[in-house]
């Protein structure tokens, strides 16, 4: 009983010591803009996923692996997406008429393979926007710009192509990138 009692205010000591908890800090840089409140309040469900944009001047972007992989990472957000089809510029306003309750839209800014084939790397900076799809003003719910080396390592970079290599970058990126977006609360009502 008495040891009982002794190792209960060990512990409970070594917890006071440890001091409040903390967040952990993000590995990457990023800047998150817009007011998260828009978001929390409209609880959008239904988002339409637009083409991705890529104004990197690379030509080498895998925009619809970056699309699919919106797609698959709001899912584990708990959202719905609608995948909207590759269009040209005249068409994609006529698209965004699609009912949905946020369209999510990511413009990639830079791609750079300049070290993939010594140090395995591939530099990618994008800006991500989740705006209110029935607002036609296209109010910001929620946005996001960051910037990443994805890492490749050598082996995996001889059993696959270069597109393919492009393809697990554009993977990797957007699943960290979607890690910032708020889960969606299914219990809240808008």
């Amino acid at each position: 009983m008495l040891r009982l009692a002794i190792l209960t205010l060990l512990a409970i000591s070594a917890a006071s010591c440890a001091g409040p908890l903390t967040q952990p800090k993000r590995p990457f840089p990023f800047t998150e803009f817009g007011s998260q409140a828009g978001l929390e309040a409209r609880q959008p469900t239904d988002i339409l996923v637009a083409p991705v944009h890529d104004q990197s001047g690379t030509e080498r972007v895998p925009t619809q692996t970056f699309q699919k992989a919106v797609v698959t990472g709001l899912v584990d957000r708990l959202y719905s997406p609608l995948v909207g089809a590759p269009l040209e510029a005249e068409e994609m306003e006529a698209s965004m008429m699609i009912s949905s309750d946020g369209i999510f839209q990511i413009v990639v800014t830079r791609w750079d393979e300049t070290h993939l084939t010594g140090a395995g790397k591939i530099e990618i900076e994008a800006e991500a926007r989740l705006v209110d799809g029935a607002d036609s003003n296209r109010a910001l719910l929620w946005g996001v710009s960051m910037g990443r080396a994805i890492e490749i390592s050598s082996r995996l970079r001889q059993q696959l192509t270069a597109t393919e290599v492009r393809m697990r970058a554009a993977q990797g990126f957007v699943k960290e990138l979607l890690a910032l977006v708020p889960e969606r609360d299914p219990l809240a009502t808008p």
